[in-house]
């Protein structure tokens, strides 16, 4: 069971959702892309915060909204709009946002401004595409900007791609990720889920597989800080390095509950990391080559000399 200070802190993450946008907010039920399109631009200027509610709905996109130098969005830039020196925020929920083979068009779905606040609950957001080298090429399904805050809850990431860096996700801001799934991001470089730049990330109970990126990071890829890491699964990812995980500038603050294991790379298959976790429990970890996590803390690892941990994870 995990004590007292780390229960708190579980707590602590889940009230990001808690004190989300969605009290005293405005609502928006789109119909068609269009009136998406619409709400978005309305709720970035109508100071308030907003709520777009999809209603379960698939909405297809098909053109390129916007682009600027850091590449295409196929929706509008999601912006602080800030009236009276106070910021407000979008939650975004219930439905799917999809690019459309069919159109042809390379484009990510969303870029969070500077500033800005986006909260996605219960959403699919499938084959967005990130063309070019950096920074053209970051974030296949979103861009979050310095000091943009973004926060996912039962979200799932499939199918996304980005030239450079994260397939799913690049992000410069706060990034919050609870009960959500990464599924066949790909990218050629860096991050194939999610690549974390000079910002934050509080990542639980959530899982990625199928992920892939060409030379490091097969599920995340992090020169930034992460600050927790509990109950994740990590698995069947690949990357020239770090199959699961690639993290070597500031040590991770809390490891806790991880599956990390059965991932594949050339050089560290499941985590590369040259720091050890601050006082990492109950994680289990596929292999030790590329990092220093040990028994203590209860930690199930690969024995010295021995195979790589099981975890259990196929269907019997």
């Amino acid at each position: 069971m995990v004590n007292n200070k780390y229960t708190k802190k579980l707590l602590t993450l889940s009230l990001l959702w808690v004190c989300s946008s969605s009290a005293n907010a405005h609502l928006f039920r789109p119909d068609s892309v269009n009136e998406l399109i619409l709400d978005i631009v309305l709720a970035n200027t109508n100071g308030q915060n907003d709520v777009i509610d999809l209603g379960g709905c698939t909405f297809e996109l098909s053109q390129i909204n916007n682009t600027n130098i850091r590449g295409p969005n196929a929706l509008p830039i999601i912006q602080p709009d800030i009236r009276i020196g106070t910021p407000h925020s979008l939650t975004i929920k219930n439905g799917s946002i999809e690019i459309s083979l069919e159109s042809g068009i390379q484009a990510r779905h969303i870029e969070v401004a500077s500033g800005a606040s986006l909260y996605l609950e219960n959403v699919t957001l499938k084959h967005g595409y990130a063309a070019g080298t950096f920074p053209l090429g970051a974030g296949g399904s979103i861009l979050n900007n310095f000091f943009g805050m973004l926060s996912l809850k039962t979200v799932a990431m499939i199918s996304n791609s980005a030239e450079y860096g994260g397939g799913a996700i690049y992000n410069y801001g706060t990034l919050s990720i609870g009960y959500s799934t990464f599924d066949h991001n790909n990218t050629r470089q860096y991050g194939g889920a999610i690549y974390i730049d000079s910002g934050v990330i509080n990542l639980f109970n959530s899982t990625f597989a199928n992920n892939s990126a060409s030379i490091a990071g097969g599920a995340i890829y992090s020169v930034g800080f992460i600050n927790s890491m509990i109950n994740n699964t990590i698995a069947l990812n690949s990357a020239g390095q770090g199959g699961g995980i690639l993290s070597g500038t500031i040590p991770m603050n809390i490891f806790i509950s991880n599956i990390v294991a059965a991932n594949t790379a050339g050089t560290d298959p499941d985590i590369s990391d040259p720091f050890i976790p601050n006082n990492p429990q109950y994680n289990l970890i596929g292999t030790t080559a590329g990092n220093s996590i040990t028994t203590t803390g209860n930690n199930i690892v690969q024995p010295s000399g021995g195979a790589p941990v099981d975890p259990g994870l196929e269907p019997q």
